[in-house]
């Protein structure tokens, strides 16, 4: 796996904490060499091999060269639990344990062809697939005839949950809207969060009392955002710790995230567990963003509708109630513990 500072990540971390503290022996082989104590509190008992591989998307001799490294430093194990597509084929070239494929995303919209069809083969050797929500499993069943169990992942509730704001205060009679930052990543839709907030200001009569403050690990390039949106503007806060993060979100009015599409996304779920109402597309939210009952779920691409749900939610403060009580109950079902008791009763089957 990959293990540089993304929700993804996180996720398989906190997964590998929680097998670890039940005594299971896990070892990690990254394909990067991102210091994870830089972001992530790792239990001590989780082992990290480090392999340095030269992976570039479309390349095929690095793909080559990275897969065969990456087989090598796999060690002995029962499950051999591939969860990116450029492990794949280590996974199965290693030749250790049973492999699994965990589906953490469409990577058809990752990967351009051919490379899109070459790493789609791998998904049919396994006979244990596992899907990180329902929307992949459907996209893969529909798709590609290939059925899976499905685990969602979950949040750590000892980090989020409703804090009182010191660092990120806003000003008085201003209400704030929380956005992921990660304008390279087009599908995010930062661009239509731009546009979306100047309508609310523009066309809503909002103006001056509602910021956008966006968060990530690298502040918004510029260069990437269009003339007719330059000048809105927003704050950004940069790598924000688990701590400060579950603050921002504690600070907002409403969390935003405009993606085209998602697997399963944490910032919604993260924002309702700190009570924060949500804003949010469709595509990957299906399994916990229900509208009307703890979210607003819009069509994505569409800047109009984020204004105009923005400016329903702000305007309404028995619904941002509603949502807060709703958006606790729904964050509750989701626990590390609940998902790690899933697989663990699948890899007892597989075992077996």
């Amino acid at each position: 796996m990959n293990c540089r500072c993304t929700g993804g990540i996180r996720i398989f971390l906190e997964i590998a904490n929680e097998l670890a503290k039940r005594g299971h022996d896990i070892t990690i082989v990254s394909m990067h060499n991102t210091d994870v104590s830089k972001w992530f509190n790792l239990d001590s008992r989780v082992k990290i091999i480090k392999v340095d591989v030269p992976f570039r998307y479309g390349t095929l001799p690095n793909l080559i060269t990275g897969t065969i490294k990456m087989a090598r430093a796999t060690p002995d194990c029962d499950i051999n639990m591939v969860c990116h597509p450029l492990t794949y084929p280590a996974g199965f070239l290693s030749r250790k344990g049973i492999t699994v494929s965990y589906f953490t995303h469409y990577e058809q919209f990752f990967f351009p062809f051919p490379f899109d069809r070459f790493l789609l083969l791998f998904h049919y050797l396994p006979k244990h697939a596992l899907s990180l929500s329902t929307w992949i499993h459907d996209m893969m069943l529909n798709l590609h005839n290939i059925d899976s169990t499905v685990i969602c992942p979950a949040i750590n509730h000892n980090v989020f949950y409703p804090r009182k704001v010191k660092k990120f205060k806003k000003l008085d009679g201003v209400k704030r809207i929380v956005c992921l930052g990660k304008i390279e990543k087009r599908f995010k839709g930062v661009p239509e969060a731009l546009e979306g907030f100047k309508i609310l200001q523009d066309k809503y009569g909002w103006n001056d009392k509602v910021e956008l403050v966006f968060y990530g690990s690298i502040p918004l390039d510029r260069n990437l955002i269009s003339d007719n949106l330059k000048d809105v503007k927003y704050t950004f806060y940069e790598f924000p710790n688990d701590n400060q993060l579950a603050e921002i979100y504690s600070s907002a009015d409403v969390t935003l995230l405009p993606s085209w599409y998602e697997c399963f996304p944490l910032p919604p779920l993260e924002s309702m567990a700190c009570g924060t109402p949500v804003v949010t597309t469709r595509i990957g939210m299906s399994d916990y963003c229900f509208n009307n009952y703890n979210s607003l779920v819009i069509p994505p691409k569409n800047p109009e509708a984020i204004a105009r749900a923005l400016d329903k939610l702000l305007s309404n403060k028995q619904l941002q109630e509603k949502f807060r009580n709703n958006g606790f109950k729904t964050a509750n079902q989701f626990t590390y513990s609940k998902t790690v008791d899933k697989f663990e009763e699948v890899f007892n089957n597989i075992l077996k």
